[in-house]
Parts: C-alpha cells; structure tokens; sequence
C-alpha cells in the first residue's frame, strides 16, 4: 500500500540526513546504516555536540590502544578508530536529520576531527616507540602533509570563492568521479587505511601508507588546482594573506620587499630546508640549522602580509606552513626531540585550522596571537643553540596549546549565528 504522507516526510528525513557529497567509504560503507543511528540518537534527544564529544572521546581510546604497542592494543585502537569515525558521521546526519545547525557545531566537529586524528597519530608513535621502532619523524611528516593538503584546499576556496568552488559536484556521480574522490584521501579513507595497516602491520606501515597515498593525494590536487587557476584573475591576497600567520619579525620587514613576488620568494625560501633535511637529514650541524632558519626568516618575512597577485597566490600560505612545520619536525631531529616537535606541530596545526574556521564562521582570525611563524622559528633556532630542547618545545607547545584554547572558547561562545 502507498506510503503516508507521515511515512514519506520521515523517509525524506532520513535521506536527508546523509550528505549529497561524501567520500566513496563514508557514502558505502558508513552511511547506509549510521543514518539510522542518527534517528536513533535524535529519538532520544542527544544533540549533535554531544555525539561529537562522543567520537572524540572514543578516538582518545584508540589512541590510548595504539599506545600500547602490542598486537591487541593496535586491533582495539583500529576497531575504536573506524567505530569513533562513524560516530562521526552520525553527529552530521543528526545535525541535518533534527535540524539542529550552528557555526559552533561546525567548529566542534571540525576541530574534534583533527584532534582525533593527531591523537591517533601520537598513540602510534608512543606504541611504536615501546616497541622498539621509533617513527615520530614519520608521524611529524604525515601531520605535516595532511595540514598542506588541507591549507591548499583553503586557500584554493578563498582565492576562487567557496560557493564557485562547489559547482558541479553536485551531478550524478559515474565511476570516474568515485575514483577521483578515492584518489583525493578523505577522512573515511585515512582512517580505514590507519585502521587496516595498524591491525595487520605496523605504525611504521600506517605511517609511510599516509605519507605515499597522501603525497600522491596532494600532488594530484595541486596539479588540478595549478590548471584551473589559469582561468583565475589576478588580484589582492585578501584572507589568503591573512592564512599565512605572520609575527612582528615578518612583518617588520615586509617595507623591504613591498616590490618582489611573494610566491616566488616563498618558494626560494624553503628550497634550503629541503635540500638540507634531503641531503643531511638529522646528521647536520646545529650551524647549518641556523643558517637554513636564518634564510627562511628574511626571504619568505620580506614578503610579510601579503600573498601577492599571482594566479597561484592560494599556495603562499602553504609555503609559509611546510617553512614552518618542516623546520620544527627537522630541528626536533637534530635535537633528539621528536616528540616533542610532533606535540608543538600538532599544537600549532590545531591553532592555525581554528584561523580558517573563524575567517569561515565568524568572519574574524582568532583573538589571541602567538608570536606569528618568523616568531616561533626564530625561537625554535634559539632554543637549539642553548640546548633547551627538549624541554622548550614541550614548554612552547603547552602554551600555545592553553592560550588557543581559551581564546576559542571565548570566542566560539559569543558566536550565535546560524549555519
């Protein structure tokens, strides 16, 4: 007998609830059933903030599995793991399924997943130490590599507009655009992919397994991205600019190169990191350390505040970033401090996702600075000429961990638009 009217509006709901546009894992193998859980939650009047801090708890228990660096451990956190990804999806589909939106949700769930992710990356990195098999640098390169791909992404959006940069991906999806979605590594990707090699192998497999799907994942974008920006005007770098984090250092000597392209400076002044992290590894000297940080310093802060007017300004913040991230990871290994770089990258990462996310909901950067990249660098520099590390990172991480924190919590608490 045909549906009523009741029937087809809580089908529809049901529908509803599940993103248009998702990952190939998350839209086969989460959301046909977790959209039931989400009518389940909202039956029972759970919020969709309270499911995020569901799935952020269970991601801290994984990780605390992954820490453990015994065989059961890793097939527990990767069980946690896929179960904290669903409960996920489910904090979404109740969102849209009860109707129940706002920017602090979006924050929440945004912020909770990359928190979860770095946790899951820690509790790797500790379980492997524990087993004899040290891979923090590893686990420093894949966050590292996952913040780019993600700083890319929005500076991309900002440069072409978020609302044109969603045109036409809402048409019947073929085998092709699956692929291509495959291809682009989203979460339910990385987290199946954490889950399956850290169960079967080890995290030093779950590790490289990021960083070489990862690495293609960004290469694949960025040459997409390159293409299309042929098509783009030139013009000012707007809230591009402001994604690149500049301190007073950067910005004291930006009159210096008011004239010069700040892409083209970007990029020369991170060719010295790369050749010397490629050539020397963590065997180079503290002096040579210095001098690859000195040069990053003023070639990339001459270009301080702006992003220029090229077709290919949305990469200057992710030059800015590998500058900054790749040199703490590199300085922590030339120290004998890995984890504690991985804990200041993963501090800062945190930090500068909340930049984008308050230019995106609440239209303003975050209220409390940090001393800007040119100031965390030059500081990382001091702290390895006296061999304070790795006390000083750890101290320098804490902190910008506690001031971020508070000043989110200000700030999203006066927020109250609407999504």
């Amino acid at each position: 007998m045909p549906a009523t009217s009741t029937e087809q509006e809580e089908k529809e709901r049901l529908d509803g609830a599940v993103k248009p546009v998702d990952g190939f894992f998350t839209t086969f193998f989460v959301s046909p059933y977790s959209r039931y859980i989400a009518r389940w939650a909202a039956r029972r009047g759970l919020t969709p903030n309270q499911v995020t801090a569901a799935s952020f708890v269970l991601g801290i228990l994984s990780a605390a599995c992954f820490a453990t660096g015994e065989r059961w451990g890793l097939v527990a956190g990767a069980v946690l793991l896929q179960v904290a990804f669903v409960t996920d999806c489910v904090d979404g589909q109740l969102a849209r399924y009860s109707r129940q939106f706002s920017d602090l949700g979006g924050w929440l769930d945004a912020t909770f997943d990359r928190a979860k992710e770095w946790l899951v990356f820690a509790g790797l990195a500790i379980g492997a130490d524990r087993a004899g098999d040290p891979v923090w640098v590893l686990a420093g390169a894949a966050l590292t590599l996952q913040t780019l791909r993600h700083f890319m992404d929005f500076g991309w959006q900002e440069v072409r507009g978020a609302a044109e940069a969603e045109l036409g991906r809402w048409d019947a999806v073929g085998a092709v655009e699956w692929v291509k979605r495959i291809v682009a590594f989203p979460i339910g990707e990385r987290f199946a992919l954490i889950s399956i090699t850290a169960a079967i192998w080890s995290p030093r497999t779950t590790f490289i397994a990021l960083l070489a799907w990862g690495g293609f994942a960004g290469l694949y974008g960025l040459a997409g991205r390159a293409l299309r920006s042929r098509t783009l005007d030139r013009g000012s770098g707007g809230p591009v600019a402001w994604l690149r984090d500049d301190g007073p250092i950067a910005l004291a000597l930006a009159p210096l190169g008011e004239r010069l392209d700040p892409l083209a400076l970007c990029a020369a002044a991170v060719t010295p990191l790369i050749a010397a992290m490629a050539i020397k590894g963590a065997g180079a000297s503290d002096q040579l350390a210095l001098g690859v940080i000195g040069w990053l310093l003023i070639v990339a802060g001459i270009t301080g505040g702006r992003a220029g007017r090229s077709r290919l300004r949305w990469l200057v913040p992710v030059l800015v970033r590998f500058g900054e991230y790749a040199c703490l990871v590199w300085i922590g290994a030339l120290a004998g401090a890995e984890p504690a770089a991985f804990a200041l990258v993963a501090a800062l990462a945190l930090r500068q996702y909340d930049m984008v996310y308050g230019l995106r909901y609440r239209g303003a950067l975050p209220g409390a600075p940090t001393g800007g990249w040119d100031g965390r660098i030059a500081l990382a520099g001091v702290l390895l000429a006296v061999g304070w590390l790795p006390g000083g990172f750890y101290v320098l991480a804490a902190i910008i961990a506690v001031v971020s924190i508070t000043a989110a919590i200000r700030d999203w608490s006066t927020t109250r638009r609407g999504a």
